[in-house]
């Protein structure tokens, strides 16, 4: 197979946001090939990441103090229960994937490789580009992967790293390479449905950013893509619209999900739904949006999960309902159970949550569930000054604050969206070649000629290009 970069990749000269743990890429195609073959579940996987997740926060313990280590941080870190956790861990351990004790955690992958190569692993792993190497997971992906992630999500996620994300001895990181969909689906025994709309969820959540490749390249070699380091779950800048009058296309057309369905009842009809006209605008943060219909218990939409105000009305509801109590520690659960089924679903995220809060199953939260909810509530009570969003998916989602620059009397409202963006999008590492296409596929009116005429008002401090 090609090597997962380009010719010469861009390189980022800092970690990614939030740290990484250096895992060998052996080990994780053992871990997954015990998956397979039917000796370890899917919840197990789960459990040694969050493993991993447990030994990358001791990684600067002080002389003299030793680490603790209980299941219950990696019932904290998975979610579930405490006798799905305890069992999960003793499989791996019957499988030789780590040693669990309360001083110690220890990954075996040297001893684990022999002990299957009879089984034909040796061939499997050869399907790994560069599977000597160890694999910088970001710690924030990890905790995603642990906390529910499905696995057509897990493979997506890990596939693109192990072809996307590389770290050489002077700690540059690169991370863009191409993938074809195909060899995750079939390394990985995945659907290729799942697999499509695992793509679609990460691209949506902005994890993943799709780069501008030739068709005969992303053919032969398979679609380019740049891993986006500074993803966070729950940030304000995402998470914290107050409305839905700035509505995304992409939160109706998103496959989100899980194979709970809703109950029967005053949940029964929860069909993904997106309000409001196709495309992308800014918004600003007053109201539910002119038009919008307001937010019911009886038909949770995408828009519900994706913006804080209509969340919380509904919450208000529940309380008047008395399906929950009002108190600020259930809040912040119900806050956390939409964090939960928007992140972790991938077919129906609104029936998710509608379980999840009508039968309090507040175990399956996870603590990062709860981490993002307690960031999305913090920025909608106590945000700051009044922002204007530019509510594309993903990395677009960003809000820009006012006051980053002074436009000039006259600018067009183009151009005002324009330099807006492209400030969010010079953030986030996007690419100048890459800025119209992400605009033109959420809102196909912007046509190259529209957006170079836009660039054209600005001055050139403005413009990506005086960047």
């Amino acid at each position: 197979m090609n090597r997962p970069d380009d010719r010469h990749p861009p390189a980022v000269r800092r970690s990614p946001e939030g740290g990484y743990r250096l895992i060998p890429v052996r080990e994780i195609a053992a871990v997954w090939f015990l998956h397979r073959t039917g000796r370890l579940r899917f919840a197990d996987i789960r459990a040694y990441l969050a493993c991993q997740e447990a030994v990358a926060r001791r990684c600067v313990v002080r002389s003299g103090k030793a680490p603790t280590f209980t299941p219950r941080e990696i019932l904290a870190l998975t979610g579930g229960g405490l006798g799905r956790v305890t069992a999960s861990l003793a499989r791996l351990e019957r499988c030789g994937v780590l040693s669990f004790s309360r001083s110690a955690i220890e990954f075996t992958h040297e001893r684990l490789a022999d002990r299957l190569k009879p089984s034909g692993f040796p061939q499997f792993l050869e399907r790994f580009p560069n599977h000597d190497r160890l694999l910088p997971v970001p710690r924030r992906s990890l905790r995603l992967l642990c906390g529910g992630a499905r696995a057509s999500l897990a493979a997506m996620l890990l596939g693109h790293l192990v072809w996307g994300l590389y770290r050489d001895g002077q700690g540059v990181f690169r991370p863009v390479g191409r993938v074809r969909l195909s060899w995750i689906s079939e390394t990985f025994g995945m659907d290729a449905v799942r697999v499509e709309e695992a793509r679609t969820q990460l691209i949506d959540i902005g994890w993943l950013i799709p780069e501008e490749s030739g068709r005969v390249e992303s053919d032969r070699s398979g679609a380019k893509f740049r891993i986006n380091l500074s993803w966070k779950r729950g940030a304000p800048s995402s998470m914290a619209a107050t409305g839905p009058s700035a509505a995304v296309p992409g939160a109706g057309s998103t496959p989100a999900g899980s194979d709970m369905e809703p109950p029967a009842g005053v949940f029964g009809d929860q069909k993904p739904a997106c309000g409001g006209p196709p495309g992308v605008r800014i918004s600003q943060p007053e109201g539910n949006g002119a038009g919008e219909a307001k937010p019911t218990l009886r038909h949770v939409v995408p828009e519900d999960l994706r913006y804080t105000r209509r969340l919380l009305e509904l919450h208000d509801q529940a309380v008047d309902s008395g399906w929950v109590g009002p108190s600020e520690s259930e809040r912040l659960k119900w806050v956390a159970a939409a964090e939960h089924a928007r992140v972790v679903g991938t077919t129906n995220p609104c029936g998710l949550f509608a379980r999840l809060v009508r039968s309090k199953f507040w175990h399956y939260l996870t603590q990062d569930d709860e981490d993002a909810a307690n960031r999305r509530l913090k920025a909608f009570l106590y945000g700051g000054p009044p922002s204007v969003k530019v509510p594309l998916p993903g990395v677009l989602g960003t809000a820009v604050r006012g006051g980053q620059g002074t436009l000039r009397p006259g600018l067009s409202e183009d151009a005002r969206f324009v330099r807006d963006v492209t400030h969010v999008l010079r953030q986030r590492g996007v690419p100048e070649s890459s800025m119209w296409r992400l605009v033109h596929r959420e809102r196909p009116e912007w046509t190259q000629e529209r957006w170079d005429r836009a660039l054209g008002e600005l001055s050139p401090g403005d413009s990506p290009q005086g960047r």
